[in-house]
């Protein structure tokens, strides 16, 4: 009586691991065929033809085929792998028929057409473009490691096999850095600007400090190298993200004593140009409405009113005024920047460049006469240092010059 019962046990639980490998084997069929219909649907809507191309599998019985299939180390599949299959079986084909009606439509035709230009792509050219794709996304997302790996890798390379390559490469960088701390400081790219000249200039001395080349090539310091990039040096949150006695606190103290305030005195310098040029302009604009303004009265035309009456004046007069201020204030910032050698030198170099352009125009008198300007405006508007107007143009300095110095006429 009890082997009756287990012989009957025993083939209860054979017919239910037989229907579970059953529903298993219809599940796979049934998401392969779905697979191939979505496929077809969607090579139909490009335009692809169905003759001679890929063709779903004709359904089976799934009792037909030798099963168990999904039979693994004599375990039958439970019931939920069987949903499980069911749900992944119709994720597939929901998204194949999603992804079959919005591929005509932009952007997700360019997505298409990329990934088939991508997929058609010898090799070679195609793992370099993904190695580009994804280098430029881990430069993004994780530019401390990045830097860590590749340019510390690089850098090491060049360290070993050729160190002038080395401290060349770190000059570049360290160029780089400064000109956006210049910017950051100028207050964004519509700041004074900076000559590149001279960034590299202060950048070129960390060829000759082995020791500072070496910490600025390390992997603490290029971890962190991008939070150089994006605060000044100066701000006090950098040094305390860094612990102490770290090689990136060294490294950014060194910067900041040996290289920032060199930077700041061009920055300063940059600020006094354009202050300078937006002085000129304004006091030329001045000289045009007081112009226009005499002119009229020496017709005897003396409205108050009018656009190019004494209104017009009246604004000139205070924008210069202002310009005027504000290159004062530019001046006394950089005031401490300036020394008497430099300004003899400045001043020596700027009469030089004038005699240069009289001996160079000598045979027309009108343009030597306009030249000769130059050195008078020197010699009477001592108010401007030599370092200084050495940055301005010509003219607007002629013009500037004249109107400080008492020497405008006014007609």
């Amino acid at each position: 009586m009890d082997g009756a019962r287990q012989r009957h046990s025993s083939r209860r639980k054979g017919g239910q691991r037989r229907r579970l490998t059953a529903q298993c084997g219809a599940a796979a069929v049934a998401a392969k065929a779905a697979s191939g219909t979505a496929l077809l649907c969607w090579l139909s809507s490009r335009g692809v033809p169905s003759q001679g191309g890929l063709r779903p599998a004709p359904l089976q019985n799934p009792l037909q085929r030798q099963l168990p299939r999904h039979r693994v180390e004599g375990r039958y599949p439970t019931q939920a792998s069987a949903y499980g299959l069911q749900i992944v079986a119709t994720a597939k084909t929901a998204a194949l028929g999603a992804w079959a009606s919005v591929s005509p439509f932009p952007p997700f035709s360019w997505i298409q057409w990329m990934v088939m230009q991508i997929a058609g792509m010898p090799g070679f050219w195609r793992l370099y473009f993904l190695y580009s794709i994804g280098d430029s996304l881990a430069r993004k997302l994780f530019p401390g490691i990045h830097a860590q790996l590749i340019s510390g890798s690089w850098l090491g390379l060049l360290a070993t096999l050729h160190p002038p390559s080395y401290r060349d490469n770190i000059a570049t960088r360290l160029e780089g850095l400064l000109t956006k701390q210049a910017q950051l400081l100028a207050g964004g790219r519509n700041g004074p600007k900076v000559p590149q000249e001279r960034i590299r200039a202060i950048a070129s001395a960390v060829k000759d400090d082995m020791a500072l080349s070496q910490v600025l090539g390390s992997v603490p310091v290029l971890g962190v190298w991008h939070r150089l990039e994006k605060v000044p040096l100066n701000d006090p949150s950098l040094l305390d993200r860094l612990p102490p006695q770290s090689q990136g606190r060294w490294a950014l103290e060194a910067l900041k004593a040996g290289y920032f305030e060199d930077v700041e005195a061009a920055v300063r310098s940059a600020s006094v140009g354009q202050a300078a040029d937006a002085a000129a302009q304004s006091m030329e604009q001045l000289k045009k409405a007081v112009d226009k303004a005499s002119f009229r009265a020496s017709h005897g035309i003396l409205q108050a009113g009018g656009a190019s009456g004494l209104e017009e004046v009246e604004a000139a007069s205070a924008e210069a005024a202002v310009a005027i201020e504000e290159l004062d204030k530019a001046r006394e910032a950089a005031a401490a920047d300036r020394t008497g050698g430099d300004v003899g030198m400045q001043k020596a170099v700027w009469s030089s460049k004038v005699n240069q352009l009289c001996d160079t125009h000598s045979g027309v008198p009108a343009v030597t006469a306009q030249l000769r300007r130059l050195s008078g405006d020197v010699a009477t508007a001592d108010c401007f240092s030599g370092i200084f107007l050495a940055e301005l143009g010509s003219a607007k300095v002629s013009a500037l010059a004249m109107y400080l110095a008492g020497n405008l006429r006014w007609r």
